[in-house]
C-alpha cells in the first residue's frame, strides 16, 4: 500500500480543513498514480470521502486534475462518470465535452442528468457546442421524466435556447410541442407573449396550462390583455389557472378580473382568485374597497379574507365598518386580527361581551394576534367565560402571553 493511500486513509476520517491540510502537500505537485487513488475514491468512497476529495479537483487541483478525470471518463464506470461529471462542469473543462455528450445517450439512464447537467455547466459566452447538443437533447430525448428534471439546467441558456426551440415549435410533434412549451413557459422572455396568446388562442385545453402560466410570468400589460380574452372559458380547472396566472403577473391590471372571479361559480375559481389578490391587490387598494361596498355576500366574504392577507392600514376602516354587520361578523373579526393593526383593539374588546360565544372566541383570538401590550390582562378577564372553549383559548392565551415577557 503506498504512502500516499495511507495517508489518505488517514486524512478523510478527520474534519475538512485537516484533511486538506494532510493532503495538499501531497499533491503539489500531483502524480498520476496518485490521481488514480483519488478517482477510486470518487467511484467507491462514501458520501463524505467523495465530498473530500471532490473539493480537491475543484479547487486545488485545476487543469491537471480535470484532464485526468477527462482522460478516464467512460459510460463502462457510471458511478465515476456521475462523480467527474460534476467536477468537470464546475471547472469549465471543455474538452470533456464529447464524452460527456456520450453519457446523455448511453444505456445508463442514471449518466443522462449528470452529463446534461455538466454540458450546461461547460457554457460560456463564446460555447456554441453546448447549445446545439442540449437543445438536440430536448428535441429528440424520449424520456418524459429526464426531460422535465433536466428543465432546470437549460433554463441559464434560455436565450440561445429560446430562438432554436421557437423555430423548431411548429414541425415538432404534438408530444414535442407540449415540451417545447413547457419550457418556453419556464423563462422569463417577455417576447414570447404574442407566441403564447396564439397558442392559448388556438388550444386553450390542451395547451392552456403552460401558455396561462407563461403569461403570467411575463406580466406586461400585452400579457394580461391576452388573458382577459379568455375570462369567460367554460371549463372551471382553465379559469382556475387562469386566476393563478393573474396573481404571478404581478400586474394591477389584473386586479379587475380577478374580482370577476371571486363570485365564480367555481369555488376552486374563487379560492385561486383569492390567493392571487393577496398577492398582488395592494397595487390598487381602492379597487378592493370599492368592490366591498357594492359586492354581494359572496364577494363581500372573498374580499375580506384577502384584506386581512395584505395588511395594507387602509384595509382598516372598511373591516371594522364590516364589524356592524352580523352576516359578515365572523368573517370581518377574523380579518382584523390577520391585519394586524393595534387599533382594531376597542373595537374587538367589545366584542367579548357578544352574546354569541364564538364571536368572543374570534374576537379573543384576533386580539391574540395584534401584539398588544394589555392582552395578559384581557385573556386573564376571558377565562372567566361561561363558554369553555373561550376559557380553553383564554388560558393558552394567556400562557403564551406571560411566557413571552419572561
Amino acid at each position: 500500500m503506498s504512502d500516499f493511500l495511507l495517508a489518505l486513509e488517514a486524512a478523510l476520517s478527520k474534519p475538512e480543513n485537516e484533511f486538506l491540510n494532510v493532503m495538499l502537500p501531497l499533491l503539489n505537485p500531483p502524480k498520476e498514480e496518485n490521481l488514480q487513488i483519488l478517482s477510486r475514491v470518487l467511484e467507491h468512497g462514501s458520501v463524505v470521502d467523495k465530498r473530500y476529495t471532490a473539493k480537491l479537483f475543484t479547487d486545488y487541483l485545476g487543469e491537471i486534475g480535470a484532464k485526468h478525470l477527462s482522460d478516464n471518463l467512460s459510460i463502462s464506470k457510471p458511478k465515476l462518470f456521475i462523480e467527474s461529471a460534476e467536477i468537470l462542469g464546475i471547472l469549465k473543462y471543455s474538452k470533456a465535452i464529447k464524452a460527456l455528450e456520450a453519457g446523455i445517450y448511453s444505456n445508463h439512464p442514471d449518466l443522462v442528468l449528470p452529463a446534461v447537467k455538466a454540458v450546461s455547466l461547460l457554457y460560456d459566452d463564446t460555447d456554441n457546442e453546448s447549445v446545439s447538443i442540449l437543445a438536440k437533447f430536448y428535441l429528440t430525448f424520449k424520456d418524459e421524466v429526464k426531460l422535465s428534471k433536466a428543465i432546470k439546467y437549460l433554463i441559464p441558456l434560455q436565450k440561445h435556447l429560446i430562438p432554436i426551440f421557437t423555430e423548431s415549435y411548429n414541425s415538432a410533434d404534438e408530444d414535442r410541442k407540449m415540451w417545447l412549451l413547457k419550457f418556453l413557459a419556464e423563462t422569463d422572455s417577455k417576447e414570447l407573449a404574442a407566441f403564447f396568446g396564439s397558442e392559448l388562442e388556438f388550444q386553450p385545453l390542451e395547451r392552456g396550462i403552460y401558455c396561462l402560466a407563461a403569461l403570467g410570468r411575463i406580466g406586461t400589460d400585452e400579457a394580461v390583455k391576452v388573458l382577459n380574452k379568455h375570462i369567460q372559458n367554460p371549463e372551471w380547472f382553465f379559469r382556475k389557472h387562469l386566476a393563478a396566472a393573474y396573481g404571478a403577473s404581478d400586474n394591477a391590471n389584473a386586479i379587475e378580473p380577478l374580482l370577476s372571479f371571486l363570485s365564480d361559480s367555481s369555488q376552486q375559481v374563487q379560492s385561486a382568485a383569492v390567493e392571487s389578490l393577496s398577492k398582488i391587490g395592494n397595487k390598487s387598494p381602492k379597487l378592493l374597497i370599492e368592490k366591498l361596498k357594492s359586492g354581494s355576500r359572496k364577494e363581500k366574504i372573498n374580499l375580506i379574507r384577502v384584506m386581512g392577507q395584505l395588511r395594507n392600514e387602509s384595509f382598516l376602516t372598511p373591516l371594522l365598518e364590516i364589524l356592524n354587520n352580523k352576516d359578515l361578523l365572523f368573517f370581518s373579526i377574523d380579518a382584523l386580527g390577520d391585519l394586524g393593526f393595534a387599533q382594531a383593539e376597542a373595537p374587538l374588546r367589545k366584542l367579548l361581551k357578544n352574546d354569541v360565544w364564538f364571536n368572543r372566541l374570534n374576537a379573543l383570538e384576533a386580539l391574540a394576534k395584534l401584539n398588544i401590550q394589555g392582552i395578559v390582562q384581557i385573556s386573564s378577564e376571558a377565562m372567566q367565560d361561561e363558554n369553555d372553549m373561550v376559557r380553553n383559548s383564554a388560558m393558552r392565551i394567556n400562557a403564551l402571553a406571560k411566557s413571552s415577557v419572561q
